[in-house]
């Protein structure tokens, strides 16, 4: 069976690291808890690291880390729908938000309990996720204000998810100046002007965050020790966090390109293979099922992934550096999106492992 190794030394290191990044240059941090699921074992790390405020998208990561005992400033960072309204205020003490009618709701569900729930308005700033179109900002801040049962709490942009939009001065600018804007012309001051994550850390080291912006959202640069793929390391992280490691269960010599009339695979697609002459096919087990298979690299010299199905990882063993034994773990460094399928997988086995003995 395939395991997730997660090294919780590497995480609190990675942690500290992150966050006095962004205590030096005045920025609070929230460290999202989406890619581990909320696993508690492994949030506790941050917390012992100094973290104090940890952002979800999902509340039911947010119970398990509330029914678990871990005490932090909750924030739910994906925009919740009308019927999560009860959950939101039971479980989290900040949402973000771009549809203004959903906070009305949420402003009805807070004052007929008594309370007041902290809103943060997104704004769209080019990536074309969730947020409000700037020039909507202004009155859509104008309207939370008006009502009872929450308090508009912040600003906050997203880029990099869905069209690869990169953060700049420009764009991290435009969520600052609308800020300014709202302070001055309603006279309402925002605790948090939130420009981003991972991506951010470039312009964090070379000092080009601009004024204004207070918050940032990490989780890819505390788990993997980088910003946006695995050639882009934060000075000084570990990368040695999560390993995703699997048994070879068949190692044969193959041709390297398949017999007979070919249609479509197990997913739809048309695979197209290259003829490299008799090859080495190592079979491990695990598969699309388990982990995002364009995700994983081998740390083995020489291997090289070929193909997956939903439960066989075929590898290309024929130039390793070391001989390769049916039973032997293959060690697999993974990056966001493997790591994210791998928490999930009820397949492959968590295992915590720390040097420091803090865990």
């Amino acid at each position: 069976m395939a395991r997730l190794v997660i090294n919780l030394e590497a995480i609190r290191h990675n942690a500290q690291l992150v966050l006095e990044l962004c205590s030096s240059r005045g920025l609070r941090l929230t460290a999202v808890t989406k890619g581990v699921l909320g696993d508690p074992v492994i949030v506790r790390q941050l917390i012992q690291a100094g973290v104090d405020t940890l952002g979800d998208s999902r509340l039911r990561n947010i119970m398990r880390m509330r029914a678990a005992g871990i005490r932090a400033e909750f924030h739910l960072l994906r925009a919740p729908s009308p019927q999560e309204i009860p959950e939101v205020l039971s479980l989290a003490d900040v949402s973000y938000h771009s549809e203004v009618e959903v906070v009305r709701l949420l402003a009805r569900a807070a004052e007929s309990r008594g309370s007041t729930h902290r809103v943060v308005l997104m704004v769209e700033v080019g990536d074309r996720r969730e947020g409000l179109m700037p020039t909507e900002v202004l009155a859509a801040a104008d309207a939370v204000m008006k009502m009872k049962g929450v308090q508009l709490y912040g600003l906050g942009m997203n880029v990099g998810c869905i069209s690869g939009v990169l953060p700049s001065p420009a764009n991290m600018g435009l969520v600052a100046e609308l800020a300014r804007e709202i302070e001055a012309q309603l006279g309402q001051r925002l605790e948090l002007v939130s420009g981003g994550g991972s991506l951010v850390i470039p312009l964090l080291l070379e000092g080009k965050v601009p004024a204004g912006i207070t918050h940032l959202r990490m989780g890819t640069a505390i788990w993997l020790g980088d910003y946006n793929t695995w050639d882009h390391p934060v000075p000084g992280a570990r990368h040695d966090a999560f390993e995703l490691v699997a048994p070879v269960i068949e190692l044969k010599w193959k041709p390297s390109l398949p017999e007979g009339e070919v249609g479509l695979d197990a997913f739809g697609r048309r695979p197209a293979f290259e003829d490299r002459g008799p090859m080495l096919r190592a079979i491990c087990a695990l598969g699309r099922q388990d982990v995002y298979v364009e995700g994983i690299q081998p740390r083995l010299s020489g291997l090289r992934v070929v193909a997956a199905s939903s439960d066989h990882l075929i590898l290309d063993a024929t130039a390793a550096r070391c001989p390769v034994r049916v039973g032997q773990e293959i060690p697999f460094r993974v990056n966001y999106a493997a790591l994210l399928f791998a928490m999930q997988s009820c397949c492959v086995v968590k295992e915590y492992v720390d040097a420091g003995g803090a865990g």
